[in-house]
């Protein structure tokens, strides 16, 4: 018999350990080595699996690899695989697809199952502006997290701006068009015209992207307001006060408190993008500090 916790065997006969005072198992579970592989699933042909690499990785899992199997293989041609490490990342994301993000399952997903999901999303936020927004999603290697909030009220600035211009241009075009003024020639109204329906397609374009981040938006505003809550909670004065150490300077620590409560709120949240939560670490740090 065995201790699941401090791993200690005993004799037959016993059934709680004496240290942790937890019940004993029969066989201690396998080691897991962090940095190893962990099959998904199996997919028929190299493009089924790129579909799934490039969306995990928009989601954060960039552990995502796919590896062609062996010809004689009968269950399938290419294998899925992430490190252990973001196992419970890739989790979170397949659930998300299969509908059911309380699942805690260690059943093996039927990944051909999930395709039309993946691209029933991708087609939701339009074609390849829903590529370019979900690439945006992996931007862990990004210094600054933009988040939705800016994307929205930029794209939103754009389009209102160029449709209303364009209005303005077109109106005087087709006031010169009609001899009612007489500015250009007909030609060059012409021209004038033609670049002010450009920039009539570029602010419908912008608005189009507006409304397409719109729902993200909403999701990245609920998310913050849960991961501000368990920072009121969790990071009191008292608790940040004991990270600091007094003979680091101000700026050491300030480094170094920080990389630990992003660290903390990262694992309590590993859905979300790191560097939005490390934004909103910082915010917190800086405003209980008065920085």
């Amino acid at each position: 018999m065995f201790c699941p916790k401090c791993k200690n065997e005993y004799v037959d006969g016993i059934t709680i350990c004496a240290d942790c005072g937890i019940e004993l198992v029969d066989t201690l579970p396998e080691e897991v080595d962090p940095e190893a592989p962990f099959l998904l699933g199996t997919l028929p042909n190299e493009e089924l699996g790129m579909i799934f690499v490039k969306y995990f990785n928009y989601a954060g899992v960039n552990s995502c690899v796919l590896v062609e199997r062996d010809e004689e293989s009968e269950e399938g041609k290419y294998d899925l695989y992430v490190s252990h490490a973001e196992l419970p990342k890739a989790t979170i994301v397949l659930n998300n697809l299969l509908g059911n993000p309380e699942s805690d399952s260690d059943e093996r997903v039927d990944l051909e199952k999930i395709v039309p999901a993946i691209q029933a999303e991708l087609e939701s936020i339009d074609g390849e502006e829903g590529s370019e927004l979900l690439q945006e999603l992996r931007s862990e290697q990004s210094t600054v997290y933009v988040n939705y909030k800016d994307k929205y009220n930029d794209h939103k600035f754009t389009g209102y701006s160029f449709i209303t211009f364009s209005v303005v241009g077109l109106a005087f075009a087709a006031l010169n068009m009609a001899g009612i003024i007489h500015v250009f020639n007909m030609f060059s109204t012409l021209v004038i015209a033609l670049m002010f329906i450009v920039f009539l397609g570029i602010g419908i374009s912008s608005l189009r992207k507006a409304n397409s981040i719109k729902g993200n938006l909403e999701n990245e505003e609920e998310a913050e307001k849960n991961v501000r809550a368990y920072m009121e909670e969790t990071f009191t004065s008292e608790y940040l006060s004991s990270l600091g150490d007094s003979s680091l300077s101000e700026e050491e620590n300030y480094i170094n408190v920080t990389e630990i409560l992003t660290n903390e709120a990262v694992s309590k949240f590993p859905d979300l993008n790191p560097q939005l939560i490390e934004q909103l670490v910082d915010e917190y740090y800086e405003k209980s500090y008065d920085i």
